[in-house]
């Protein structure tokens, strides 16, 4: 459920049990349709658009991401990046949160893993069939409404939520492409909502360029972020490294078996650290192109990515043990590079 800042009620749009239905100003509360206890908080119901964008706006900022990226816009882009934001860690919450599912799913004898999975659906199933379901979330009506104002490609939500179902299953990857192909569904899907939010769309004459130097900065951007919670990851059983690229250094394809090792793991984690700053580099193409204030975020976008890799180099084979922090020195100098190009 979405909580609202410490200290203030939550919007009545997020109170589970109820739903709503605007008309003008006016509300008219009516109960949920029967749901499973389960699935009662993906729809909460709309008390009025006013308070969906309250909601929206409530959740955003929990999430200190947020704050840099909106600032780097327009002020007319602000709420649509909101619901774009919302929709996107509303989802990644429902992948990887507790918040009381472990109970639930033991009553229902069910794992972890199969509640999430049906509550993604439940939650895809709300997505596929706007804008009859407008009114079953806050996140819903204002990305709908957005989409609408900004010509917000929509399928690129689907993707997500496709991601986010395959990531209740542990990470399998035989080979780069496979990675890749992965990518395409939980990073390349933002960097194309973030393009049409702009107003870069296929009219563009560089179009073609524009999309693959985006879904490459997106796929850096991921890698990097994998490469960086190694140390988080492995313990827990989730290995990103393609096996092949395991097998070609002599490496076991299992998470504690690697982090045990007692090999030479450098020359693997430089290949992976290459393989995220190319992509990183290939993506920076991207400012370029669209110039102007969204390419100064894409910059920073880059910037912060090839300064993780950097302090992942500097850590080489203690990668899989330590990760690498980005501290507030560190980020104002990706925003001075950027400013400066």
């Amino acid at each position: 459920m979405m909580l609202p800042p410490a200290g203030r009620e939550a919007p009545r749009c997020c109170v589970p049990g109820t739903r709503a239905t605007a008309v003008g100003h006016a509300a008219q509360v009516v109960a949920t349709p029967n749901l499973p206890a389960e699935l009662e908080d993906l729809e909460p119901g709309l008390a009025s658009p006013a308070q969906a964008r309250q909601a929206v706006r409530a959740l955003c900022g929990h999430y200190e991401n947020f704050s840099l990226a909106s600032f780097l816009l327009p002020p007319r882009l602000r709420a649509p990046l909101r619901s774009i934001y919302a929709f996107a860690r509303f989802s990644d919450d429902l992948a990887d949160e507790d918040n009381g599912l472990s109970a639930k799913a033991a009553v229902a004898g069910q794992s972890l893993p199969e509640l999430r999975r049906q509550r993604l659906f439940h939650w895809a199933s709300l997505l596929e069939k706007l804008p009859e379901t407008a009114d079953r979330h806050p996140i819903l009506h204002c990305l709908w409404e957005d989409a609408q104002s900004h010509a917000l490609p929509l399928e690129e939500c689907r993707k997500l939520l496709e991601a986010f179902v395959q990531d209740q299953d542990p990470p399998d990857f035989p080979h780069d492409q496979v990675v890749l192909d992965y990518c395409r569904l939980s990073a390349a899907p933002v960097g194309r909502l973030l393009l049409a939010l702009n107003g870069v769309g296929a009219r563009h004459p560089r179009w073609t360029r524009i999309l693959d130097a985006s879904d490459a900065l997106c796929a850096g951007l991921q890698l990097a972020n994998f490469w960086q919670d190694l140390s988080r990851d492995l313990p827990q059983g989730r290995l990103y490294i393609p096996r092949q690229r395991l097998l070609e250094h002599g490496f076991p394809a299992n998470p504690h078996q690697l982090l045990a090792g007692k090999g030479d793991a450098q020359a693997l984690v430089n290949g992976l650290l290459d393989w995220a700053e190319a992509l990183l580099r290939q993506g920076r193409e991207l400012s370029d192109l669209v110039g102007g204030r969204f390419g100064l975020e894409i910059r920073l976008y880059a910037g912060g990515g090839m300064e993780i890799v950097r302090k992942s180099r500097v850590l080489g084979q203690d990668l899989l043990r330590i990760r690498p922090q980005v501290k507030a020195l560190d980020k104002v100098r990706i925003g001075c590079s950027a400013l400066w190009g």
